[in-house]
């Protein structure tokens, strides 16, 4: 009787056993299940956001008013958003596929041109179309009479509407509207769309 007894407690103990092990490797298949679920969402959401964020920016390269768009050597797609027309030459490739500064004669990458980091940083030129450099400068695309031609580059894509045909808002970012937020009322962002105040003269 009592061996019986201890074997009972033996298979009692594995048999708990093995209930556990199989029920910790349940849940960790179901955790691993469900993070591979998240990742996808996650993934597929920010997938989702970049395209609509390159579509935006790539949609607004196409309005020709807006953009001014050369290739590099190998192809990529620069815009030369800000620039001043009169500039034109001075933002295309050297022989050597890169850009100058104009002030300091510092040779970058072409691709680096408007890619929303300051590379010349005595005058700000690599970054006309972007507010990155505090020091550069934004040409307006379309210029009326007593209007801005030209505003520092880091009023760029700020939520206010400098230049008269707005392409210095070319993001239409969503900023916080100041005028809503009081007491328990939830935080409210606007779209910053610039109506075209040109008068063709």
């Amino acid at each position: 009787m009592l061996k019986l007894f201890k074997w009972c407690r033996r298979f009692a103990r594995k048999k708990w056993l093995t209930i556990f092990i199989i029920t910790a490797a349940l849940f960790i298949i179901l955790q691993i299940g469900y993070a591979n679920l998240l990742w996808e969402k996650v993934e597929s959401d920010s997938k989702y956001r970049q395209h609509v964020a390159a579509h935006k920016v790539l949609s607004k390269w196409n309005e020709s008013y807006h953009s001014k768009i050369v290739k590099d050597p190998y192809g990529h797609s620069i815009s030369l958003r800000g620039i001043n027309i009169k500039d034109t030459l001075k933002f295309i490739p050297n022989s050597k596929g890169k850009f100058k500064c104009l002030k300091s004669k510092t040779e970058i990458d072409f691709i680096k041109v408007n890619d929303d980091y300051c590379d010349c940083l005595e005058d700000g030129s690599d970054e006309p179309g972007t507010n990155a450099c505090n020091n550069g400068i934004f040409h307006c695309e379309k210029v009326s009479k007593g209007m801005t031609e030209k505003i520092p580059s880091y009023r760029v894509n700020d939520g206010v509407c400098d230049c008269c045909d707005g392409s210095d808002e070319w993001l239409e970012i969503s900023i916080l509207d100041t005028q809503i937020v009081s007491g328990n009322q939830s935080l409210q962002y606007r779209k910053t769309i610039c109506q075209n105040k040109c008068i063709n003269s």
